[in-house]
């Protein structure tokens, strides 16, 4: 009788490990925010998954207003990208996917790689807070992963950091991941 109780669990713990599987990221929660939003997240979600780019644990938090971001649209400490008093737009999915990437890049990024990071993209320090902000690898690289997974859009959609042409846009996403451009479809309006 025990024997067939171990299976039994056995049996369903293999059954909640592949449903987990097939969910996709289940380390990631969802607090506060419209609907909206919320499925804004998901969708978020999805494009790392669909990319291969597995996200560490991670909250993303909607404030209604900018007071949750120090007066930003969005920002990232500590396992949490909060988002502000933000409507479901492409500057929002972009912004939300910046503020996860960080998250991503902290997780993932070796030292070795966010040295040769800097180098490719010609900076000096990864993140130091006394220079402006197109002036740290950390904002390259967000930037650069949140525009290769929301539209990789070209002219006024481009990353406004420096050397933002497509190949080198395109070149410290490779570095960063591994892998070439992911081919996503266009996000929701």
């Amino acid at each position: 009788m025990q024997t067939r109780r171990w299976i039994g669990w056995l049996a369903v713990a293999a059954i909640v490990a592949l449903a987990i599987g097939m969910n996709g990221d289940t380390a990631t929660r969802i607090t506060g925010g419209t609907p909206a939003q919320q499925e804004m997240a998901r969708w978020a979600i999805g494009r790392f998954g669909a990319a291969g780019l597995s996200l560490p644990s991670l909250e993303i938090r909607f404030h209604p207003t900018p007071n949750g971001c120090g007066g930003r649209l969005g920002g990232y400490a500590d396992g949490t990208a909060d988002l502000c008093g933000v409507h479901v737009n492409l500057m929002s999915r972009r912004t939300l996917l910046h503020e996860m990437a960080h998250g991503w890049v902290g997780s993932t990024v070796s030292a070795g790689l966010r040295a040769r990071f800097l180098r490719l993209r010609q900076l000096e320090s990864w993140n130091d807070q006394s220079l402006d902000w197109d002036e740290r690898g950390t904002e390259h690289a967000a930037d650069i992963i949140s525009w290769a997974l929301c539209d990789q859009g070209t002219g006024i959609h481009l990353p406004s950091i420096p050397r933002n042409d497509l190949d080198q846009l395109a070149d410290g996403y490779e570095l960063l991941t591994g892998r070439p451009l992911p081919e996503l479809s266009a996000p929701p309006s």
